[in-house]
């Protein structure tokens, strides 16, 4: 899945480039809308009881990212069970020339943080993309 985000002047550092924390950000919103595109939103599975904290994370920065740029961030899944989430995640331009590449692992968790297995019904819902 894929989405697009423009580089806001916020988003940048002295030297005009994008300052290297915000693609944690790119990720939660890359995931923000996976989890929309299969019927969910995180605030829908918040609501039931449900969260899915950044367990690891891992960035390689390939060429920086200017102010104005088009970012497309494409997430896909490594792997998907009912306890975890592995992202990978590439940022790139229309041009394909590659930004980054990252990927995290979530895990699903109660609102205490303690482990928790997604249930069979919410677990096919988002496991299917729509």
């Amino acid at each position: 899945m894929q989405i697009k985000h423009r580089v806001y002047y916020n988003e940048t550092d002295q030297m005009g480039r994008v300052y290297h924390a915000n693609f944690l950000f790119w990720m939660e919103k890359a995931r923000t809308e996976w989890l929309r595109v299969r019927g969910m939103s995180y605030k829908e599975l918040e609501d039931s009881g449900i969260m899915l904290p950044v367990l690891d994370l891992s960035i390689k920065y390939i060429n920086p990212v200017s102010y104005d740029e088009e970012v497309i961030i494409d997430v896909s899944i490594e792997e998907f069970t009912k306890l975890k989430v592995k992202f990978l995640y590439k940022f790139f331009n229309k041009n394909n020339v590659i930004f980054a590449e990252s990927k995290s692992t979530n895990v699903f968790t109660d609102k205490m943080g303690k482990l928790k297995r997604l249930d069979n019904d919410i677990f096919l819902k988002i496991k299917e993309e729509k």
